[in-house]
């Protein structure tokens, strides 16, 4: 769980998961992190299953290592982050 609005160094990253909707309250978004040891094939696989891309993979400003977003069929996003360099 995270709160609400922009997160990452600095707060520049936003994620629509995390937009707080109207009448929510104090409730939490979700972000889902996956970490793999294949990024490649990761990256290979999403797009050949022909999964909803939101971000090709790029520099995680977490991290500091190649990560790339998908959407699930709820509509979440979920980051995957290669595991090491």
């Amino acid at each position: 769980l995270h709160h609400w609005g922009p997160s990452g160094p600095g707060g520049g990253h936003h994620w629509p998961t995390l937009l707080n909707p109207s009448g929510v309250g104090d409730r939490n978004g979700l972000l889902l992190w996956f970490v793999v040891d294949d990024f490649e094939e990761a990256w290979k696989r999403a797009r050949e299953l022909g999964t909803a891309i939101e971000e090709a993979p790029n520099t995680d400003n977490g991290t500091g290592l190649p990560a790339f977003v998908i959407q699930d069929l709820d509509g979440y996003h979920v980051a995957i982050n290669r595991g090491s360099c």
